[in-house]
């Protein structure tokens, strides 16, 4: 991350896209801390990746037993 935008390259590709919930939900349970860790990379990958109009999609969409 510290020489391409995603993990692989400047483009996202299956590889972020398959560990990208890990990394939310790794997030989700401490936010402070999550962002005080010295990983300025995976902190502006994961934003990238939120601020996505299909990450935003792709929330906004309902469980099939709902």
């Amino acid at each position: 991350l510290s020489g391409n935008k995603f993990l692989s390259s400047d483009r996202c590709a299956f590889s972020d896209i398959a560990i990208f919930p890990f990394v939310r939900q790794f997030r989700g349970v401490d936010a402070d801390w999550f962002n005080a860790q010295p990983i300025s990379n995976v902190q502006r990958w994961l934003a990238c990746l939120l601020a996505t109009p299909l990450f935003a999609h792709v929330m906004r969409l309902k469980s099939p037993d709902q």
